[in-house]
C-alpha cells in the first residue's frame, strides 16, 4: 500500500527471493505447511488444503514456461 503511496505504477510490488522452502503436514493432517524463507532471517508460513496440491502443481509447472518465453523489451 505505501509504494502505491510513493510511486504511481500500481503493478510495483515488493518482491522476496526465495532462498528455501519446506513443506510439512500440519498437526490437524488436513492441511499442508508450506514454508518459504528468503535466507535473510524472513520467512513465511501458509497453511492449505491438500486438495489444492495438484492445481498449485500445474500452476507452477505453466509458470515455468514464462522462463522460456522470449522477454518483452521495454523502452526506457
Amino acid at each position: 500500500m505505501v509504494m502505491h503511496l510513493k510511486f504511481a505504477d500500481a503493478t510495483l510490488r515488493n518482491v522476496y527471493h526465495v532462498g528455501t522452502y519446506s513443506v510439512e503436514c500440519a498437526s490437524d493432517n488436513k492441511h499442508l505447511l508450506l514454508t518459504l524463507a528468503s535466507g535473510n532471517g524472513f520467512d513465511i508460513v501458509f497453511d492449505f488444503d491438500a486438495q489444492i496440491v495438484p492445481a498449485l502443481i500445474r500452476d507452477l509447472e505453466a509458470g515455468a514456461t514464462l522462463l522460456k518465453a522470449p522477454r518483452t523489451t521495454f523502452p526506457n
